[in-house]
């Protein structure tokens, strides 16, 4: 099921934080474990690079073409 949204950001000096909460609660979650360990990879980018964080899964780009 797709939701087309995106999600609730998390601000630069959370991001540490919720990247913690989610590894801890990653069996909890009721998703694919791989779209966990994206949403994971992409916070530890904006960790790395000190930037918030906004999860945007099936965003698409109608000037690229993609419209799903």
């Amino acid at each position: 099921m797709s939701n087309h949204m995106v999600g609730g950001p998390v601000p630069a000096t959370a991001v540490t934080g919720a990247r913690a909460h989610l590894v801890r609660h990653r069996d909890e979650l009721k998703c694919d474990a791989l779209d966990v360990q994206k949403i994971d990879e992409a916070m530890g980018v904006a960790e790395y690079l000190g930037v918030a964080f906004c999860e945007a899964a099936e965003v698409y780009s109608g000037m690229e073409g993609n419209l799903n």
